[in-house]
């Protein structure tokens, strides 16, 4: 079974013991739907952490080998590859601000026109 599947089943097993229990209490409609879902919420949190960790690990896993298949090239959406793409573009850009201060500075003007030596 994998691990998805037995959480998912694990959680609406809690929800409907929560809905029956609700429901022999006296609580009806949508009012016994509403407090089994906030209690199997609350219960899923605590009873459920090995399978939750489980099924964390395993989409950890197929993440991993998913980045790991794009033989170490590159992002491997198309989200990825234009996020990194707009980072180049902004680097770039970045860099030659840089130089174009660093040579603005060098060579910046006295008042008589010629460049300051001091600077």
């Amino acid at each position: 079974m994998s691990s998805l599947l037995k959480y998912t089943v694990l959680r609406l097993a809690l929800f409907l013991v929560a809905l029956v229990t609700f429901r022999v209490l006296g609580a009806r409609g949508i009012l016994a739907v509403v407090l089994a879902a906030f209690v199997s919420m609350l219960l899923s949190y605590v009873l459920l952490r090995g399978p939750r960790d489980e099924l964390s690990g395993v989409i950890d896993k197929r993440v991993s080998a998913r980045l790991d298949r794009a033989d170490g090239s590159g992002p491997t959406s198309a989200a990825a590859r234009r996020r990194a793409e707009d980072d180049a573009i902004e680097d770039a850009a970045a860099d030659a601000a840089r130089e174009r201060e660093a040579d603005g500075r060098a060579q910046t003007p006295s008042a008589d026109g010629q460049p300051d030596p001091e600077k």
